[in-house]
């Protein structure tokens, strides 16, 4: 399970950062069925049995869909309301956005976390001055949930 799920959120960032270094989509172009054959291209190569995926522009979702199976025992297809767990793939894609804000100088990884949430408390015995952005995000600090 975990590593299917390690190759979907894998397929899911290939997706990402190949949209975004490559697309150039224009209006009147056929960008929905480019994403589909993309997303079945996904599936094909093995990287994930299926997938969800939604365009966004602003604040709005103008295309989504489901693709491939969802559930492989009993050949349920995914569908537009298919839900995935998505267990910690959510630290790499936090982290990566994270970074992204870094490197167009908005943050400063370096910055004590107080800079960005100064009513942000820790447990005792920690300094919440001296905990850095760097430091969340590796995981340095021994901060867990009680």
């Amino acid at each position: 399970m975990i590593h299917a799920l390690a190759r979907c959120a894998l397929a899911l960032l290939v997706l990402f950062l190949t949209a975004t270094a490559n697309a150039q989509a224009t209006p009147g172009g056929n960008w929905r069925a480019d994403i589909r054959d993309y997303a079945q291209q996904l599936i094909d190569a093995g990287l994930a049995p299926g997938l969800s995926v939604a365009v966004v522009a602003g604040d709005r979702v103008v295309d989504h869909f489901g693709i491939g199976i969802a559930d492989i025992d009993n050949g349920r297809p995914v569908d537009e309301g298919t839900r995935f767990y998505i267990a910690s793939t959510t630290k790499a894609l936090t982290a990566t956005a994270v970074v992204l804000l870094a490197a167009e100088g908005r943050i400063a990884l370096d910055a004590p976390v107080t800079r960005y949430l100064p009513e942000l408390v820790l447990g005792e015995g920690m300094n919440t001055d001296e905990v850095t952005i760097h430091d969340l995000l590796a995981m340095t600090e021994g901060i867990h949930a009680a």
